[in-house]
């Protein structure tokens, strides 16, 4: 107990610790709200009779493109208007039978956002989603006289579609198509939660630990100075970066990473021990900056560099800051 308590105070009388244990606690939500507001929202759509075949297809088609789904109009009107999705699509009640009586015009309603960066994009999936539709209607026409029913046609053109027979369209934003906002932001969220980790774990717990632990050894001796000066305060200030990291995972809702954000300030914590073991300090400390800087470079927070370099995923294994992308299933 007596060997907690001094590692506490000196805990307490490191400034350095307590600036990375405020750092860890509130500036990964902060980059989780940046992730979050650079992210380009969806678009979406309401179908107002959802038991209309016509109107499920075009929904079936729009939530491949990465529309999401509301079940209001009200709703819908309501995020367009404060800008929170980029666009809307209203389809009415009757699609199928405006498209039996021939009415190709006004069949929907899109709904631009005054900042909607990508209006364009979103029309041309709702134009293409309707085409595909509204096409073996305009087929059947010409070949009612064959004997080749609507019915028949329909199901040809369906399954070409479905086999990528006719064209395919799958254009992708900048974040992805299914759920941009929270991907970006868990992107930026373990980003700076791994740099802040890997350095705070070295630079306020092992560099000073073992320096410390050096100093005394020639007056207790070394394995006297391990169990009083290095075991404690790695116990001591480890739970303090937990606690933090605990405390920005709960400010952004992403307690999922919990585990993995334990589990990787261990292996860092032993990747540090390990290297204290080697003599010298300056050149460790660039080796650190080093792996932080290449860390940085290699995840995948705004390129993965791994679509176009494969060999760069194996790479990034090795380097402890990724280990937290790693455990958390985000490589």
């Amino acid at each position: 107990m007596k060997l907690l308590l001094f590692s506490l105070k000196k805990t307490l009388r490191t400034p350095l610790y307590w600036i990375f244990l405020a750092g860890i606690l509130l500036l990964p939500p902060l980059f989780y709200h940046v992730g979050r507001t650079t992210a380009a929202p969806p678009a979406a759509y309401h179908l107002a009779d959802p038991q209309d075949p016509d109107s499920a297809l075009i929904g079936t088609y729009l939530d491949r493109a990465g529309f999401t789904a509301y079940a209001s109009e009200e709703e819908l009107r309501r995020d367009v208007t404060l800008g929170l999705t980029e666009g809307g699509v209203l389809v009415p009640a009757d699609l199928t039978a405006r498209l039996t009586r021939g009415e190709f015009r006004n069949s929907l309603t899109f709904l631009i956002s005054a900042t909607s960066l990508l209006p364009d994009l979103w029309q041309n999936h709702v134009a293409a989603a309707l085409l595909a539709v509204y096409a073996p209607y305009i087929s059947a026409r010409y070949l009612e006289e064959g004997g080749i029913t609507l019915e028949e046609m329909k199901g040809a053109y369906q399954h070409m579609m479905e086999t990528g027979q006719l064209f395919h369209f799958e254009i992708t934003t900048r974040d992805g198509r299914a759920v941009p906002n929270t991907d970006r932001s868990r992107r930026f969220f373990l980003g700076t939660l791994s740099l802040l980790l890997f350095l705070g774990s070295y630079f306020c717990i092992s560099a000073p630990l073992a320096e410390s632990a050096a100093q005394q050894s020639l007056r207790i001796g070394r394995r006297r100075a391990f169990t009083a000066i290095i075991l404690p305060g790695v116990l001591l200030r480890g739970l303090g970066l937990a606690a933090a990291a605990a405390g920005a995972c709960l400010l952004t809702g992403e307690t999922a990473v919990l585990p993995a954000a334990f589990g990787t300030l261990a292996a860092m914590l032993l990747f540090h021990l390990l290297l204290d073991f080697l003599p010298g300090r300056s050149w460790k400390d660039l080796l650190v900056i080093f792996l932080a800087l290449f860390s940085l470079a290699l995840s995948p927070m705004f390129v993965d560099l791994s679509l176009l370099l494969p060999f760069t995923a194996k790479l990034r294994c090795l380097i402890p800051p990724c280990w937290l992308w790693a455990m958390a299933g985000m490589l």
